[in-house]
């Protein structure tokens, strides 16, 4: 029941699947500015293990939304949590902001920064954790790059916010009878997103689980996600799109994930 409380593969294609998002209301700075922040190379990323002089093989990557930090992760008490869940797994913290999305290097610094380092440390399971923003990239990074997640948490992720897009999928009677388009261009992201998921629900290759807030401006479209989602990897509670109600997400969805190395 429910408890109710890759970009891409080629530099020059697929990488260009989220800069549509800048152009979205729901990307836009305060004041209509869209300059986002520089994308620096390397991405940023802090690195953190629970016993400094070891290292766990299993790694929880942790991605941010659109206006914060990976600072946040630690100052919200989300890695705390982890840890006193009694999952033995280290952390990464990557910066990946709006400027790695608008300037269509998302998808290779994620890749060379976070995700082929990670594999050189020799992490054997790899997890995201995403936020908002942050959950969709997970999910389209993995649609690029198959076979990186052995798991993906969606926190009250954004789903896309072309219209035209997710009111034919609510009028469906279900996502698999939704018929999108044969020549959607990589900027057609909420497209992209849906038609993934549809994918994902013929095709279910690793676990994905999701949390959001019943008054979450964008409640809608993480209700139609939850559908095609096992309803025991779903946690829907009161609470808005803000970090206060993400935390207690994140607290109610620990025990339900099968993190490998959870102390039981």
């Amino acid at each position: 029941m429910i408890i109710t409380e890759r970009l891409t593969g080629n530099r020059h294609g697929r990488r260009a699947a989220l800069v549509g998002l800048v152009l979205s209301g729901f990307l836009l700075l305060p004041g209509g500015c869209i300059i986002p922040p520089e994308d620096k190379t390397p991405m940023p990323v802090m690195w953190k293990t629970m016993e400094p002089a070891s290292r766990s093989e299993n790694l929880v990557v942790f991605i941010p939304g659109r206006r914060d930090k990976p600072q946040d992760f630690l100052d919200k008490g989300f890695v705390d949590a982890l840890w006193s869940a009694g999952v033995e797994a280290d952390v990464a913290l990557p910066d990946a902001h709006l400027g790695y999305y608008y300037r269509r290097t998302f998808s290779e610094r994620f890749l060379a920064d976070v995700i082929e380092l990670a594999r050189d440390r020799g992490y054997r399971e790899i997890w995201a954790v995403g936020v908002s923003l942050g959950g969709f990239g997970a999910l389209m990074f993995e649609r690029d790059h198959p076979g990186t997640w052995n798991g993906v948490v969606l926190v009250a992720p954004f789903a896309g916010d072309h219209e035209a897009v997710l009111g034919q999928i609510r009028e469906a009677p279900n996502l698999q009878a939704v018929h999108f388009s044969q020549n959607t261009t990589d900027d057609d992201y909420t497209e992209n997103f849906w038609n993934w998921l549809q994918d994902y629900q013929r095709h279910p290759s690793f676990p994905i689980f999701l949390g959001y807030g019943e008054q979450d401006r964008m409640q809608v479209e993480q209700a139609l996600i939850a559908e095609i989602l096992p309803q025991d990897s779903v946690v829907a509670i009161p609470g808005k799109h803000e970090w206060s109600t993400w935390k207690q997400l994140w607290d109610k969805m620990l025990p339900l994930i099968p993190l490998q190395g959870r102390d039981r």
